[in-house]
């Protein structure tokens, strides 16, 4: 979390989890009078298990996440976050029993909904960048100089760019086939990785078949080299 404070100073809004063990404190109130020793820097602790506990507070507040309405119960308060060394607001979404999630956000202006809404936009960035290494190889590339990484890495966001074009208006039953894994979620939306492989299918099929006759025996080859690209695309 270090990097909070120069984001902060940038003037930078920053929303994200907290540990459900994060040290917080109440905003300290100066005394009237002021005696001998140190002077405190810190209010009272803040235990985020306390918080849920309490039935104070609570409220519902809507929200679109994940591309639905949905309705939660949380409870908002400010705090002292020594990593951001500053005020925070401090969001907590009830989500069942003995069971929480703790949101902070730089801006004590924000709303409970824009909270949730800006955490859950997160998502699909963080997908984004799991795609991006896992499937076109983001970061692995071998190369010595710096603009050669530069290059390597815009070469990565420009072909992860391109499949989601050409996928862009193309069915699910069109880029993903799940019935050989029947173990998995028939409506699951397409993913990254499903679209890269109907890609590849699509290539390898005008590639090896555009050209080649009708005859009995090459429809014979088409249907076991159709066979092979599943296994292998």
């Amino acid at each position: 979390m270090s990097f909070l404070k120069p984001i902060i100073k940038m003037g930078a809004v920053v929303v994200t989890r907290l540990r459900k063990d994060a040290v917080l404190y109440a905003e300290l109130k100066q005394p009237r009078k002021r005696k001998r020793g140190r002077p405190r820097k810190y209010g009272k602790r803040i235990k985020l298990n306390n918080v849920v506990k309490s039935s104070d507070g609570w409220f519902k507040v809507k929200a679109f996440l994940y591309g639905k309405q949905e309705i939660k119960d949380v409870k908002v308060f400010t705090a002292l976050y020594k990593p951001a060394g500053c005020l925070v607001g401090v969001l907590v979404v009830h989500e069942g029993k003995d069971c929480f999630r703790a949101l902070m956000c730089t801006d004590l202006a924000a709303s409970a909904a824009g909270i949730l809404e800006a955490v859950a936009d997160r998502y699909a960035i963080e997908q984004n960048f799991s795609d991006l290494k896992e499937i076109e190889g983001a970061g692995q590339q071998q190369v010595r100089t710096l603009g050669s990484n530069i290059g390597a890495f815009h070469l990565n966001l420009w072909l992860h760019s391109m499949v989601e074009m050409w996928a862009w208006d193309k069915s699910a039953k069109v880029l993903c086939n799940r019935s050989n894994s029947p173990w998995d979620d028939a409506n699951r939306r397409p993913s990254h990785a499903d679209k890269c492989a109907t890609l590849i299918r699509e290539v390898l099929k005008q590639t090896f078949f555009v050209s080649s006759d009708k005859s009995h025996e090459i429809n014979k080859i088409h249907k076991q080299f159709y066979k092979l690209l599943k296994l292998v695309a």
